[in-house]
């Protein structure tokens, strides 16, 4: 198995954000620490993401496995917790899954894994187009606190497709495992095509 991650390039409905901090959508990428989203004291922050297409053929992908996000983020209060929701949408808006969790304060940067999802609606595989599709939609609730955001991502867990994937000369691709030394894995074009 393999894994890629899609990363935030685009934001809609952003409503009770500090914008003294960012409000740029690639700032919330996985491994990115320099920037962070917060919300206005006691204001509820929602925003709704897009994230990168995911690169199907250039990645050589049989199948997608299943994805879920991550967050990573922390709550400036005094103490207690304050619920955060994420919601996994389509590209027509429609939430396909949603996940609560409870941001502590005093924990510092939390870690919050969504569940795998192995399907795009409870019965079909993830296909391509799903993934390029996808929005994430953010809700911090209100509250006498600041959330902080610092990462906020999809990741891909698929399975890379063996062998070439065409016939050449009239040998079957599945009996194709090297050309010239060259595994057929790494082969994504014979002559240019």
């Amino acid at each position: 198995m393999a894994t890629a991650y899609l990363n935030p390039d685009g934001s809609t409905s952003l409503a009770g954000w500090n914008t003294s901090f960012s409000t740029t959508p690639s700032h919330l990428a996985r491994n990115e620490t320099s920037n962070e989203w917060r919300t206005n004291l006691s204001a509820t922050g929602k925003a709704i993401f897009t994230v990168d297409d995911f690169d199907f053929s250039g990645l050589n992908v049989s199948s997608i496995t299943n994805i879920k996000h991550q967050l990573i983020i922390g709550l400036d209060a005094r103490g207690g917790a304050a619920p955060v929701i994420i919601a996994i949408r389509n590209s027509g808006g429609t939430t396909l899954y949603s996940e609560t969790y409870n941001n502590t304060a005093g924990a510092g940067f939390q870690t919050f894994t969504g569940t795998a999802r192995t399907t795009s609606d409870g019965s079909s595989a993830w296909t391509d187009s799903d993934l390029d599709g996808l929005q994430l939609f953010l809700t911090c609730t209100t509250g006498p606190h600041v959330h902080i955001v610092q990462q906020l991502y999809v990741e891909v867990t698929y399975e890379e497709a063996s062998g070439y994937g065409n016939d050449v000369i009239g040998v079957a691709s599945a009996n194709i495992h090297s050309v010239k030394g060259v595994a057929t894995a790494n082969i994504s074009k014979v002559i240019g095509v």
